[in-house]
């Protein structure tokens, strides 16, 4: 009963169970920092994604005023058939004379004629974004105000998706019909920057 009881009371290796147990806390929190480190990673991947399809947008945005509005002085002068309302037939007069856009002639035309469907139709943009994103440009009509909505999709990981942004022109518009011609319309045209609304990207299902 003594050599037993002598057994238990002795110290001899207490320190191999004392190096397991501090083996076992360095471990567990070696795994939680590892854990931490890639789930970190992965959000600083992410953003770096977002901010490219931001700016990829935001590019795209930019450009667009450009072409509308530019130094704020710019405008279009349309001419053309009020029965046929044939794009192709009509002529325009920009000011200043650098400012040569088509989308600016073709959204100018199109405003005075109501004649284009502008719901689910993709456009390009002259000298878009140079990042790696592409951006996707849908046009939208409303009375005086030209809407576009810009989406960009990317991204490989939990911030994968789309990014949107909306730009929209107001347009002011002077006839200029002098009665001389029944068929014949004029009108000048120009744009300033409505409303700029920022998005945020949406996961792709």
């Amino acid at each position: 009963m003594s050599a037993i009881q002598n057994k238990l009371n002795s110290k001899r290796g207490a320190s191999i169970t004392f190096a397991l147990l501090l083996f076992l806390v360095c471990a567990v929190v070696s795994s939680v920092v590892i854990v931490a480190a890639t789930a970190s990673a992965g959000r600083v991947s992410g953003v770096k994604e977002t901010d490219q399809r931001y700016y990829a947008a935001v590019a795209a945005a930019k450009r667009l005023q450009t072409i509308f509005v530019g130094d704020g002085k710019q405008q279009v002068e349309v001419k053309y058939n009020g029965t046929t309302k044939d794009k192709s037939s009509a002529t325009f007069a920009v000011t200043p004379a650098t400012s040569t856009f088509q989308l600016l002639k073709d959204y100018s035309f199109y405003l005075l004629t109501q004649t284009m469907p502008y719901t689910g139709t993709e456009i390009e943009i002259e000298n878009g974004s140079a990042t790696d994103y592409a951006c996707k440009v849908t046009p939208k009509l409303d009375g005086g105000l030209l809407t576009f909505t810009i989406s960009v999709d990317g991204g490989t990981n939990i911030n994968s998706g789309t990014y949107t942004m909306e730009i929209v022109f107001a347009s002011n518009v002077k006839r200029l019909n002098d009665g001389s011609s029944t068929t014949e319309e004029k009108a000048t045209v120009s744009w300033k920057l409505h409303s700029l609304r920022k998005g945020r990207a949406t996961k792709t299902s």
